[in-house]
């Protein structure tokens, strides 16, 4: 991750927050470098609302999305 995603804010986004085999591993790490591409961002406030083609944060932001990846929290 570290030589595919250089900003160490976006790395910090996409650091899990839990250790290694707690949950289903992603088998490649080439999304790494979708991730950093200038027409991709990470947004990981929670969504209010899903629209056709965008979504709608909490915060009240909208975001034009091509693509929606839903993770699952643990209620635990």
């Amino acid at each position: 991750m570290n030589r595919q995603i250089p900003d160490p804010e976006m790395r910090a986004k996409l650091k899990p927050a839990y250790r290694f085999g707690c949950k289903r591993v992603t088998p490649s790490s080439k999304y790494y470098k979708a991730l950093s591409r200038p027409n991709c961002e990470v947004v990981r406030t929670e969504i209010s609302e899903v629209k056709s083609d965008s979504i709608v944060t909490t915060d009240g932001k909208e975001y034009e999305i091509d693509v929606r990846v839903y993770l699952q929290r643990n209620s635990v």
